[in-house]
Order: C-alpha cells, then structure tokens, then sequence
C-alpha cells in the first residue's frame, strides 16, 4: 500500500514540478484509490486474524460480561470491540459463541451472498478463548 500512495505522492509532485495542474476529479480519483487501498488491506489483515473473547465479572457498578476484541494494527486507526451482558440462563460456551456472532455481524459485511459465521471449536489460553470465522456453512 505504501507503493502506491507514494506513487501518487510522486505523480503530484511530477505534476506540480511541469506546470500542470490536477484536477479536481483528478485529485477525487486519486482519493478513492488509496480508500480502496486501504479497505483491501485492512480486510487481507482481518482474514487471517481471530477474536479475543473475555470473560470479566460483576463489579459494583456493572453487570458480568463477555468482551469480544480483534487486534487491528496501529496504523488503521481503531480497535473494535463489542460488550455482550453475561446471560446466566445459557451455558458459557453459548454466551462466548453468542458474544462473538454479534461482534461479527456489526462489523463484518460480507462481500458474497453467505453470511459470516464464527467458528464454534475455539482455542483456550489463559483465561481467554479465541475463534475464527469464515463465510458460508
């Protein structure tokens, strides 16, 4: 990614440098390129990442709950993270699967017709649980 947007960096100058100027749609197009850029990216990094699902008790001032995060590099400017309330009529499992489905359905869009689902075999390491997801069935 750091190719092309300083290739274009490098076209503006070299425009600027003959005389000419960019246009406005010049400039626009130019702006949409590094946006999808940038969205390509930042969905190549989440394909090959899992979701931290944590269990955090009751405090004195909130409820138990399940705490679902991804870990998004720095530079793409946020770090997800959806809090489901702890649901004590269902079994753990069910409220970390659960916690973990809506996590991604408020931030994952598909880009075909199946729908992500998490993977439900997840892996334990201390005291945290992680899953997968993929498309489809």
């Amino acid at each position: 990614m750091e190719n092309q947007t300083e290739y274009l960096r490098r076209l503006a100058s070299d425009l600027r440098e003959s005389g000419q100027d960019a246009t406005a749609e010049d400039i626009q197009n130019a702006a949409a390129t590094i946006e999808r850029l940038k969205a390509a990216r930042y969905q190549r990094s989440r394909d090959s990442k899992a979701l931290r699902v944590r269990y955090v008790g009751a405090t004195n001032t909130k409820p138990a709950r399940v705490i679902v995060t991804e870990s998004v590099p720095a530079h793409m400017g946020r770090n997800p993270r959806h809090t489901m309330d702890w649901q004590d009529d269902i079994e753990p499992r069910e409220n970390r699967l659960l916690a973990a489905q809506e996590y991604l359905d408020q931030y994952f869009k598909p880009s075909g017709p199946d729908p992500v689902r998490v993977n439900p075999n997840g892996l334990c390491f201390d005291g945290d649980y992680f899953y997968t997801w993929s498309t489809g069935h």
